[in-house]
């Protein structure tokens, strides 16, 4: 089996919003990994297909670059990466002693285009992290 993971860093409202023809400048980058070339050659077309850049993040060994709480993990999607970091942090402290999220809307906006070289960055500056210790 051939696996490549990629789409799981970026909030689902904000592939429509960012993706982009193949020749305009704003284009957004996403993450991918996986182990085998071939597959993440056709998951870079096909990726390229629907509007957006990719960054080769290594093998699957490597997907803890972008992972929940990890610097490439949504919030850089935002227009307003602060505002969506608050909001997080809200619910995960609102849910931390078992309460519903009733009352909570999650922060959403427009997005922001994310290149190619900024992703390379924020994928370099992750530290590695237990799940764990992530949220403490």
């Amino acid at each position: 089996m051939k696996l490549v993971k990629a789409f799981n860093n970026i909030n689902v409202n904000h592939i429509p919003a960012l993706a982009r023809p193949a020749d305009a400048s704003d284009r957004t980058a996403l993450p991918i990994s996986g182990d085998d070339a071939e597959a993440k050659a056709g998951a870079t077309t096909l990726i390229r297909l629907l509007g957006f850049d990719t960054v080769d993040a290594g093998g699957l060994a490597e997907i803890w670059h972008f992972e929940p709480e990890s610097a490439s993990f949504a919030v850089p999607y935002f227009a307003d990466p602060a505002r969506a970091k608050a909001s997080w942090d809200e619910a995960r402290e609102a849910v931390r002693p078992g309460r519903p999220l009733d009352d909570f809307t999650p922060y959403m906006d427009a997005g922001a285009p994310l290149p190619a070289h900024r992703m390379r960055t924020l994928l370099a500056e992750t530290p590695r992290a237990l799940g764990a210790d992530q949220s403490r």
